[in-house]
């Protein structure tokens, strides 16, 4: 059985002759672009974005997944080195950068709601933003606990209103209904507002408390500590931390991310050096590259979907070992197939077109099929797995 496929397309020399051309091979997935199929999907993280004190956002991102990049201050041409926060929009298409002064930048879907400069209002004191879960308004406080609302972002209180005085407030995390959301200070004292839950505070610790960060039900919260320490509150799970690692980081510790499915987290450097726990993926840091700065002011996590068929795969003899035909996937998306049967699984890449075959979801090559079945059989049911 020599190409039981039987009409898998000649793409492949015509792709040869295009790149000998152009000198690429990137647009040869535009020879044959059908919409891919319809398929279930699940949302994981796949990378993270940091943002520096002037605006500048770095995007770390494995191949063959969208980068998360929406925008920064220095690429619109806007100069300063004031910012202090920055944080995600909720389908994570999109994110918000918060200035000392109240200042807000919206990229991507973020949309500008309004900022403290626009009302008039002279401050130099923000330390944090976070949007509510519909992304229609943001919370922004201040050092003193004063809590700034726009959009639809609810005013559940503040520091001043019920008496309390202080000057250390290093962040605010919300709910994910935006009806409530939590102030914690640098001696990890936390203030609950609204239907935040009250679970508790982290004082005590000898290292300054950098940020707070809500579970995605809003259930709990992670306080991390410049030294990488860690502590949970409610259904906030604990994947691990610097301290129980006895590691150093080289600058404080800025913030701690949670991933996608609450599994894991980032700690990040203020010199853009990453720490990931649990299921949260390592992509990339900033030393890692060679990059030294010292103004890492926050990051965002980046989604992508994890998209899954079920169907027909088959073999031919053309494909090289790495190699697979798909007649819809873009050339360069890197699969997972496993056998439906047998629970065995391979990798290829998508580099050649199928022919059309109905039920036909793959074809693999020789060494590919043979990782999942004996070649003999010619057809298996499959499922196959990429992220987008």
């Amino acid at each position: 059985m020599s190409d039981p496929g039987g009409g898998t397309s000649k793409k492949r020399r015509v792709a040869a002759m295009m790149a000998a051309v152009l000198g690429t091979t990137l647009p040869l997935a535009l020879i044959e672009s059908p919409a891919p199929p319809a398929a279930a999907a699940a949302v994981s993280s796949s990378g993270y974005d940091l943002v520096g004190s002037d605006g500048g956002v770095f995007v770390f991102a494995p191949q063959g997944t969208t980068s998360g990049f929406y925008g920064s201050l220095p690429g619109q041409g806007v100069h300063v080195n004031n910012i202090v926060g920055m944080v995600a929009t909720a389908d994570d298409h999109g994110y918000f950068l918060v200035g000392s002064d109240g200042g807000v930048f919206a990229f991507g879907d973020a949309p500008y709601l309004g900022s403290l400069p626009g009302l008039g209002v002279s401050v130099s004191d923000i330390v944090g933003i976070v949007p509510t879960g519909d992304d229609r308004g943001y919370f922004l406080v201040g050092k003193d606990g004063g809590v700034f609302t726009f959009g639809d972002a609810p005013f559940l209180g503040s520091l001043p209103g019920i008496g309390v005085h202080r000057t250390d407030i290093v962040s605010i995390a919300a709910t994910p209904t935006g009806n409530g959301y939590w102030l914690v200070a640098a001696d990890g004292t936390v203030y609950a507002f609204g239907a935040a839950k009250s679970l508790g505070s982290a004082t005590g610790s000898p290292s300054p408390v950098a940020s707070i960060a809500g579970t995605g039900d809003g259930g709990g919260y992670w306080i991390v500590f410049q030294n990488g320490g860690l502590a949970t509150f409610g259904d906030a799970s604990s994947f691990g931390s610097l301290p129980s690692l006895n590691v150093k980081p080289a600058l404080a510790i800025i913030g701690v991310v949670p991933s996608a499915d609450q599994q894991g987290y980032w700690l990040i450097g203020k010199d853009g050096g990453i720490f990931a726990f649990g299921d949260a993926p390592y992509v990339g840091s900033l030393p890692g590259l060679g990059v030294h700065v010292s103004n890492i002011v926050g990051a965002v996590p980046t989604t992508a979907a994890v998209n899954s068929e079920s169907g027909e795969a088959t073999w031919y003899s053309q494909a090289p070992p790495d190699g697979c035909a798909s007649p819809t996937l873009p050339f360069g998306t890197a699969l997972q197939i496993v056998n439906d049967a047998t629970g065995a699984s391979t990798t290829c890449v998508v580099d050649d077109r199928e022919g059309n075959n109905p039920g036909r979801i793959i074809d693999l090559s020789y060494s590919g099929f043979s990782s999942l079945a004996d070649p003999s059989l010619g057809v298996i049911n499959v499922t196959i797995y990429w992220v987008s």
